[in-house]
This record gives C-alpha cells, sequence and structure tokens, in this order.
C-alpha cells in the first residue's frame, strides 16, 4: 500500500499552509487577547473564531486524492537509483491518515505568537523577526522531541491512547471502507451533514437567542440575584443551555472527553478543593502556599 507518495506531500503541503494560515489569521478575530482589549466578554462565546479542523480536511482530501489518482501520469521515473511515479495507484488510506496528521498538527497555529503579540501590546515591545522565527521553531519542534523520547511510553504501547483521536479512526475507517459503496454509514453521513448545515443558520443567524439559551435570565432581567446564579456572563451559568453546535465545540468537544476527567473535580483528586468549578481566568494568588506545596509534592 503506497504512502510516500507525490499526492500525500502535494496534498499535505498545500492543506497544511491553507489550514495554518487561516486558523493563526482569523484566531486574532476572537480570542483572549482581542476580547481583553477590544470586545466585551458577551461577544467571545456569540462570535467565536473561525477556525478550520482536520475534520474538514480529512473530508476534502478524500475525493480529491481519488481525483489525482484517476488523472495523473502513472509512468514512473528513475531518481539516483531510486523509482517512483506520480501516481503509483489508488489512493490509500495511508496517505489519507498522513495528510491529516500534517494538518492536524499544523491547525492550532504557533502558540509563542501569543508571547510577541503582549509584548507589543501591552509592554509596547518590538521583537526582532529573527528572533520570532526561532521562538516558533524552538518551541514547535519541542513537542516532536519529547514525543520521540518518550515514544516507547506514549506512542509505541497500543493501551496509550488519545481520546480526541478515536473520532479520527472511526471516520477513516468507514469512509475508505465504504466509499465506493451505497449503504447505511453513508447515507447517515449525508443526513447529518445536510442537518446540520440547515440547522446551523437557526441559532446561528435567524434566532440567536438559541446559541446561550438563558430562559430563567429572559423571566427577570433586572433581578441581581437571578442573574447571578443564573447569568452566562456575569453569574455561575446554572441554566446554561444551548442548541448550537459551535458554541459546545468551540469550548472542546465533549464526544472525545472521557467522563472520568470530568469527575475528577467532585472526587478532589489532585487536591481541587481550593479551585473554584468555573473560572475565567487563572487565579493562583489567593491560594495558601503550603496547598501549593502539598500538591506539587504529592504528585512529584
Amino acid at each position: 500500500m503506497p504512502v510516500n507518495t507525490f499526492r500525500m506531500w502535494l496534498m499535505g503541503i498545500l492543506f497544511t499552509l491553507l489550514t495554518s494560515g487561516v486558523n493563526q489569521v482569523f484566531d486574532m478575530r476572537c480570542t483572549t487577547l482581542s476580547h481583553l482589549i477590544h470586545k466585551p466578554f458577551n461577544q467571545y462565546f456569540l462570535d467565536p473564531s473561525i477556525f478550520v479542523t482536520g475534520i474538514f480536511v480529512q473530508l476534502v482530501c478524500l475525493p480529491l486524492g481519488q481525483a489525482l489518482a484517476a488523472i495523473l501520469s502513472t509512468k514512473r521515473f528513475n531518481t539516483f537509483g531510486y523509482i517512483w511515479s506520480l501516481n503509483p495507484g489508488p489512493f490509500s488510506i495511508k496517505e489519507h491518515v498522513c495528510v491529516t496528521v500534517m494538518v492536524n498538527c499544523t491547525s492550532g497555529g504557533v502558540y509563542s505568537n501569543y508571547i510577541t503579540l503582549t509584548q507589543h501590546v501591552f509592554y509596547g515591545q518590538t521583537t526582532p523577526m529573527g528572533l520570532q522565527i526561532l521562538l516558533a521553531l524552538g518551541s514547535q519542534i519541542l513537542g516532536f522531541c519529547l514525543g520521540g523520547l518518550l515514544r516507547q511510553f506514549v506512542v509505541w504501547p497500543s493501551s496509550m491512547i488519545w481520546p480526541a483521536v478515536l473520532g479520527n479512526c472511526a471516520l477513516f475507517n468507514t469512509l475508505h471502507k465504504h466509499y465506493d459503496k451505497r449503504d447505511h454509514h453513508k447515507r447517515f453521513f449525508w443526513i447529518a451533514v445536510t442537518g446540520s448545515f440547515v440547522w446551523y443558520w437557526v441559532p446561528g443567524y435567524l434566532f440567536r437567542g438559541l446559541s446561550i439559551f438563558n430562559w430563567v435570565c429572559w423571566i427577570a432581567p433586572n433581578n441581581v440575584i437571578i442573574n447571578t446564579l443564573f447569568g452566562m456572563n456575569t453569574g455561575l451559568g446554572m441554566s446554561a443551555l444551548t442548541f448550537d453546535w459551535g458554541i459546545i465545540s468551540a469550548l472542546g468537544n465533549p464526544l472525545f472527553t472521557p467522563v472520568c476527567c470530568i469527575s475528577l473535580f467532585f472526587r478532589l483528586s489532585f487536591h481541587t478543593e481550593p479551585f473554584p468549578v468555573v473560572v475565567a481566568n487563572e487565579r493562583r494568588g489567593w491560594i495558601p502556599s503550603y496547598v501549593l506545596v502539598h500538591c506539587t509534592s504529592s504528585l512529584l
């Protein structure tokens, strides 16, 4: 089954440049930094940032790979003894996985940009371009280096499962196993895509109150106690309800989050009792020093 092919590198580099560039530019539209400077807090939820995910590329590159397999030449070339071809055969699932992995590794953008942005916006400091490039490369490559050093512990064992990858794996198997067949998997997929596209216009454009359906505060909008308990922006959000999947996925996809992770707080695991249930920013200044020392020593 071909893997290191011209099609894989062409689509991988193309989608990597597009997704990383689009996400990095539009990330400034509504991030924590931008909403602190220009936007109120409620706009962070009502106007989530535009983000191209790996699932989108995973769906798009399959028909594109099938098209390249149909139109590219099958002529073989000999380059320094290495025989290769633009079209070694049908588009394989391994090529598909490689393209998706390349996109997922870069779609999140470069986190070190927040360092230079913070220096520029809050402190008025200018960072040389060379330092920005080296900082970005160093911070990005550091993760790959740690993954390579710890691969026998976190990569090779089959029990080391990352929950967010399970959705991609199921989609890979479904697409390549049933791509040329008409069955209930494909029918259900297109029904779900069409339904989600149509429904998005309701909370996203026609009635935006469904995005944050805070019906309790609608009853008494001027009551301070009710807004403190049930308010989404200035309260505890005890009546949190939304019909917009964009709002849910903006805070993290709940389909891939294990229930045991949510129950850690209520089990007081890792000494979570000094921390609030919900907080917008990290506030550790009020925690006694002996609690931090005790937590650190217990983890080590």
